[in-house]
This record gives C-alpha cells, sequence and structure tokens, in this order.
C-alpha cells in the first residue's frame, strides 16, 4: 500500500520490486532483431510502424527539408517512452518535467525560429488580430511582442 503520494518515484516503492530499472532494459527488448531466419511478429509490427512514418514524412522531403530524420527520432523516442508506460509499476521518463520540458521547448524555439527567419512577414501577421484596423496594426504588434 502506497503510503505517500510521491512514492511512485522510489524504484523500490512497490512491493521490493525495482521495476523501474527494467524500464531501461524494456526498449532493446523491443526493437526487433533482423538476424533470424522467420520475421517476428513484433518485427512486423515495427516494420509496419516505420514504413507508415516514412510514408506521413515523405511529404516533407519534397519541399528539401533535409532535418526530417531528427522529427522521426524524436517521434519513435516519444512512442518508446510512452510504450514504456503502459508496464505496471514504471515511472516513465516522458512522464516527467525534466524530459518532457527540454523536448518541447526545444522543438517549439525550433519552430519559431525557422519561421521568424524564413517567413518575416507572416510571422508578423500572426501578432495582429482579425479585424484589426489599419492604423492600430503597428501598435498592435508592438503590444502583441
Amino acid at each position: 500500500m502506497l503510503m505517500s503520494l510521491f512514492s511512485i518515484f522510489d524504484p523500490h516503492s512497490s512491493n521490493n520490486y525495482s521495476f523501474n530499472w527494467m524500464s531501461l532494459v524494456i526498449p532493446l527488448m523491443i526493437f526487433p532483431y533482423n538476424f533470424w531466419f522467420k520475421k517476428s511478429k513484433m518485427f512486423m509490427l515495427w516494420n509496419s510502424i516505420n514504413s507508415f512514418l516514412l510514408k506521413e514524412f515523405n511529404n516533407f522531403k519534397i519541399n528539401n527539408l533535409t532535418n526530417i530524420i531528427i522529427f522521426f527520432s524524436f517521434f519513435l523516442m516519444i512512442l518508446i517512452m510512452n510504450f514504456i508506460g503502459l508496464f505496471p509499476y514504471i515511472f516513465t521518463p516522458s512522464s516527467h518535467l525534466t524530459i518532457t520540458l527540454p523536448l518541447s521547448l526545444s522543438i517549439w524555439m525550433g519552430i519559431m525560429l525557422f519561421y521568424w527567419i524564413k517567413m518575416t512577414n507572416l510571422s508578423f501577421a500572426h501578432l495582429v488580430p482579425l479585424n484589426t484596423p489599419t492604423l492600430l496594426m503597428m501598435f498592435m504588434v508592438m503590444i502583441e511582442t
């Protein structure tokens, strides 16, 4: 029985089993290996997820975004961390602020910097609310920033 709300963060809080430390090994068991003669169901699932994601990200390749592998690896990392959270008695890293805050802030800041550098006029247009009178537009940009 849990005595405190924060005892789930302690790796030895549940029946003296340290399943939190097993969460480091679980991703290695999830990744399928290619050296078996017969393809396992885990390999087929992993292969279908990869092919689906690559088809979805192929639209970005047309626009000459060469860093699509970064987005693909971010997505797979979040997917694996959330999949580990399905196992009982494991506190996943994706539910902790020290993982989600830098990950989300870096992605958000990268997208914002990209749009401010490449499409400055469009970015300034988003600072002006709809149906703002023309005389007030310059002041609204200063207020919104």
